[in-house]
């Protein structure tokens, strides 16, 4: 063009300067930039939005920032591209002065300024600063506005900040399905399942038509409530509107199947999946576990193998639990061997598994080599090791490495203090773990979780303390659960104390959750001593509580 006398133009540079923003030629970039200055249009600002735009796109703020200081004036596009530049970098704050340099210099904000501004936040830390663009929003008149309130509901939603997410969605003036969805996944990504499912009904009930990523979201919730059956309904949407071969949908399908303990079907819909990734493969893998169901687990690593996909790390986490579970150290030892040659074994979430399989299968030794190789261990890999010695009853182990780990700076927790109580257990040591309780009640009651009152019920009952026990349990100030009723009863049974055993079973039917596990104990202890028409009675009530659970269930 300029070999025939033919200069460029304004026009021009801007289609060059955008040629190399998507090809990302930064070199390129920078001789536009010299021809521009050549010809004189650097401060012409539909030319320089464009190099401050290539510059941001291409990583170069320092080079984005130079353009935009160069400028005279600048208009709410050129404050636009530069806003969205740092918001694209993760820079919010600096976004965010642009915004108060821009309304000092008496610029007008529009919707795309505060798009690119919340673009730059996506998490509680920053909470304060969305709240202050929100009040900018809300003094333009733009709250309702489809496309910021949408932006708004999406970040309050991903901060967890439901009640602000909330408010935003019910002054839009018209919802799509893109604020439909930031509503629905920051409920259901919060935990709460049954409000994001009201909204998807109501979604649908207002003509907006769910997309893949809704669907997934809905899913999400009937995993975590368990409402396998509005997921049945919803396989059925899918397929119906052609999502069920979406990688991302598919592999949620099979979570929202397997959390909903129908594992079969889990299977089922994994093996009609098209595509299956790692993260396919790593969903099963995990609610396998979940399930106790450890063999089906390392079967699917085989399999995975097998088809040529390499495992990733949360893979081998998944799997090295599914051996500690099922106790197979030949098993544990090939995966710890594959863990080194892909270069996982520094991961501290790596090394807590490995500390933590070694331990269920009974090499402490193998174990406190894997924790001696870490240059640091934090709070998790000290606590991990702690229960593997503790549950082996080595309380000087334990008691040894408590100091250990507060000499290099490593504050005991609850979970600490929690092995500190079921070494005192298994290894019989009653006083100490009586005084160690006691310490804690004064100092760190805020610690101790059901956890630590049902270890306590146990080391008591294991040394035929029962009214000790009992009198602990009266104190106790959250509600007992099937682990503390089981555990009692099992003392009952081992030291004969059937009265005992009954009014603790009475106490436990008498709650809301109908244990049927302790339907089975008190049956025992009754057959123990021989209470045969006691047994039966207890094996008929147990009967018609399950009914009665699988009739509320239906």
């Amino acid at each position: 063009m300029q070999a025939k006398g033919i200069f460029p133009d304004a026009m021009t540079f801007v289609c060059c300067l955008k040629a190399c923003t998507s090809s990302g030629a930064i070199h390129k970039g920078k001789q536009m930039h010299q021809e521009i200055v050549k010809v004189g249009l650097e401060a012409e600002l539909f030319v320089a939005s464009a190099m401050i735009d290539m510059y941001a796109k291409c990583v170069s703020l320092f080079e984005a920032e130079n353009v935009f200081d160069m400028l005279i004036y600048h208009d709410v596009v050129v404050w636009n591209v530069i806003i969205a530049g740092y918001s694209e970098h993760g820079e919010g704050g600096k976004a965010l002065d642009s915004l108060r340099k821009m309304r000092y210099e008496g610029v007008h904000p529009n919707t795309l300024t505060f798009i690119s501004l919340l673009q730059g936040y996506d998490g509680l830390s920053s909470i304060d600063e969305v709240q202050e663009i929100h009040i900018e929003i809300t003094k333009e008149g733009l709250e309702g506005d489809p496309l910021v309130g949408s932006a708004l509901v999406c970040i309050y939603a991903k901060s967890g900040v439901l009640s602000a997410a909330q408010k935003v969605f019910d002054r839009l003036y018209s919802r799509n399905v893109v604020s439909w969805t930031a509503l629905i996944s920051g409920y259901a990504d919060h935990g709460f399942g049954r409000e994001a499912l009201k909204w998807l009904k109501q979604m649908q009930a207002d003509g907006v038509a769910p997309n893949d990523v809704t669907f997934v979201c809905s899913l999400k919730a009937c995993g975590q409530m368990g409402a396998l059956k509005r997921g049945k309904e919803l396989h059925v949407e899918i397929a119906i509107e052609g999502f069920e071969t979406d990688v991302f949908v598919g592999n949620t399908l099979v979570d929202m199947y397997a959390r909903c303990g129908f594992l079969a079907e889990a299977r089922d819909v994994f093996d009609e999946l098209q595509v299956r990734d790692v993260v396919t493969w790593n969903a099963l893998i995990s609610r396998y576990i979940e399930h106790g169901f450890d063999e089906e687990a390392l079967d699917c690593l085989q399999e995975m193998k097998q088809m040529g996909l390499m495992p990733d790390l949360l893979t081998y986490v998944g799997c090295l639990k599914a051996c500690g579970c099922l106790g197979v150290i030949d098993r544990g030892l090939a995966l710890h061997m594959d863990i080194s040659i892909e270069s996982f074994e520094e991961d501290s979430f790596v090394r807590s598994t490995l500390i933590d399989m070694y331990s269920r299968c009974g090499l402490l030794l193998e174990a406190q080599d894997v924790f001696d190789d870490l240059e640091y261990g934090d709070a998790v890999t000290w606590n991990v090791l702690l229960a593997g010695y503790a549950s082996k009853g080595q309380s000087l182990h334990v008691f040894s490495l408590i100091e250990k780990m507060q000499e290099q700076g490593v504050e005991p927790n609850g979970i600490t203090y929690l092995s500190a109580l079921t070494a005192c257990s298994h290894a019989g040591l009653v006083v100490k773990g009586v005084i160690d309780f006691s310490s804690l009640l004064k100092e760190h009651s805020e610690m101790l979780t059901i956890q630590h009152y049902n270890c306590m019920v146990d080391l008591l009952g294991r040394a035929g303390r029962l009214s000790d026990a009992v009198t602990l349990l009266k104190e106790i100030p959250c509600q007992p659960n099937l682990v503390t009723w089981s555990t009692l009863l099992g003392a009952c049974r081992k030291w004969g104390d059937i009265e005992l055993a009954k009014q603790a079973f009475e106490s436990a039917h008498s709650s809301d959750d109908k244990y049927v596990a302790l339907f089975i104990s008190m049956s025992r202890i009754y057959a123990s001593a021989h209470m045969w028409d006691d047994a039966k009675l207890i094996e008929e009530m147990r009967l018609n509580t399950t009914a009665g659970m699988e009739l509320v269930e239906g």
